[in-house]
């Protein structure tokens, strides 16, 4: 849903549409990765060509296409030291053209997450800068995963899902954050803890910190990440008017909810939290992103009713340094009138 909302940010504030636009693909031939290999990351340029990197226990593979013909040009593998039963790979990042595979571990006796990258040459198939520790944390909540060996009938199981990444507009910034274990299992009770680590393209770290939220677990839920070009962090969430968790309040017919966006900065502990305003409409899903003017965009589709969940249209709006948040030019359109514009030969009238 949020690359949709994305797409639909992207259209209202940066694109033209004529209805005489075409375009031109090509298919490349079918290929396979290793048996069982796990895919981590499918990216490339002009100059290293398009790349696929998977993973096989102790094997790490680099497959390279030559980006005009779309043919295979080379295929590299990297003997990886023994893993342990904790290690999970994360996430591969490219910073113009120069590649970190993240990966993580759990130490259960000294209770200890950890975050590593391994810098990646895949011109020379080779690790030129192996097992760089980012960080420490306690334990990070996360989503298990479960599997049973059918030879010797053992059950296994790990958390995965620990970490979320982000990027700023001009993919110079990566964020990573995080949420600890709950100190209180009780929801009602538990104030989530959330840590922001905040790096720049060389993998340098710029700041970190880690926050209360403000509401409780049973009130709040954390639905977007983003960062900004500065390095600032943003959380948007989702809070409920109570802790019975209505969608709709009985009593008003209005939503039982709202949105805020939560802005986190260097060297500070105080939150910065902006609630997004949109009148008597429901929100139904919302994301956060800064787009290429470094202006932080939130996009949310709205239904005008509160059951059926539908979709009526997209809300726009920009929030600014100090966190106030304004409508993008009329704030609200319908997704008819989206649809109608974008089939047009005119250019749509929200152009920037």
């Amino acid at each position: 849903m949020k690359h949709l909302l994305v797409a639909f940010a992207t259209l209202l504030t940066t694109l033209s549409f004529a209805q005489s636009k075409k375009f031109t693909f090509k298919l490349g031939s079918e290929y396979e990765l290793p048996r069982k290999a796990e895919d981590l990351s499918f990216f490339g340029n002009d100059k290293d060509g398009i790349i696929n990197m998977g993973l096989k226990k102790e094997e790490l593979t680099i497959l390279r296409f030559d980006p005009k013909t779309l043919e295979q040009s080379t295929e590299k593998k990297i003997e990886l030291p023994e893993m342990t039963r904790n290690f999970n790979s994360e996430t591969v990042v490219d910073f113009d053209a120069n590649y970190y595979w993240l990966h993580s571990d759990w130490d259960k006796e000294s209770e200890t997450e950890s975050l590593y990258y391994d810098k990646i040459d895949v011109t020379s198939g080779k690790i030129t800068q192996s097992n760089k520790k980012l960080f420490d944390a306690s334990k990070i909540a996360g989503k298990y995963l479960e599997s049973t060996s059918r030879f010797m009938q053992l059950y296994f199981q790990k958390s995965a899902g620990k970490y979320d990444f982000n990027y700023d507009a001009d993919h110079t910034k990566l964020l990573i954050s995080y949420r600890l274990v709950p100190e209180e299992k009780n929801d009602k009770k538990n104030y989530d803890k959330i840590g922001f680590y905040v790096y720049d393209n060389k993998m340098n770290k710029l700041w970190n910190n880690e926050f209360t939220m403000p509401y409780t677990e049973q009130i709040m839920d954390n639905i977007d990440f983003s960062v900004d070009s500065k390095g600032n962090a943003y959380m948007l969430a989702k809070v409920y008017e109570s802790e019975k968790r209505k969608e709709v309040d009985k009593e008003t017919g209005a939503a039982g909810y709202h949105y805020e966006v939560l802005k986190f900065s260097k060297d500070s502990k105080k939150i910065i939290n902006t609630t997004i305003n949109i009148g008597d409409y429901f929100i139904r899903s919302a994301s956060l992103i800064e787009n290429s003017l470094h202006e932080m965009v939130i996009a949310c589709t709205y239904g005008k009713k509160a059951k059926g969940g539908g979709t009526d249209g997209v809300f726009l709006s920009l929030m600014d340094q100090s966190g106030k948040i304004n409508k993008y030019r009329n704030g609200f359109y319908e997704i008819k009138d989206i649809f109608l514009s974008a089939n047009s030969s005119s250019t749509f009238l929200i152009n920037r």
